[in-house]
């Protein structure tokens, strides 16, 4: 899910490949009312949260909004736009100060190109968050969401989907 653990490893992988690799273009951190992350617009960077607090929110097909989580350091957004060239997929607002990490779409081309195992890590959080996002949605309209090995299939192929579309997006 993008949690502190989580966002503190990838937070260290990524410095350690912009350093070593890609210098240290687009990176510095950032206050959230300068990201302007707001759901159905593209994105040109991807944010890691140092301090502070941020919400989620998402808009499903008939406009109903739900929120989805709440973000802290460690924890990252904005990957999704970013690393496949879709639209932003939620809407995200501070609820205190915060400074997050910011990072461009080019440096994220270097690190993914010196580090193929970035893009299969982010994959997988990535799948796993659309997967949870569903499984909020149905709950709130009553249904019933998949099997967890049904659930684990659906979130294999969405990894693969999302690998897939990372690898197009960068041509690497």
């Amino acid at each position: 899910m993008g949690g502190a653990k989580a966002g503190s490893r990838l937070e260290g992988v990524l410095a350690t490949t912009l350093r070593r690799f890609c210098g240290a273009n687009g990176w510095g951190w950032r206050a959230p009312k300068a990201a302007g992350v707001r759901q159905g617009e593209l994105g040109e960077q991807f944010y890691i949260i140092k301090s502070g607090r941020v919400e989620v929110t998402a808009h499903n097909e008939h406009g109903q909004s739900t929120v989805v989580r709440t973000m802290g350091p460690g924890d990252f957004f904005g990957e999704i736009s970013l690393l496949t060239g879709e639209p932003r997929s939620a809407t995200v607002t501070a609820l205190e100060d915060a400074e997050m990490l910011v990072i461009n779409k080019e440096d994220m081309r270097c690190m993914l190109e010196q580090n193929h195992e970035l893009a299969a890590y982010v994959s997988d959080v990535l799948a796993r968050r659309q997967d949870y996002l569903v499984q909020q949605w149905t709950q709130s309209e009553g249904s019933s969401h998949q099997s967890d090995g049904n659930q684990e299939k659906h979130v294999a192929s969405l990894r693969q989907e999302i690998l897939d579309k990372i690898v197009a997006f960068f041509s690497y």
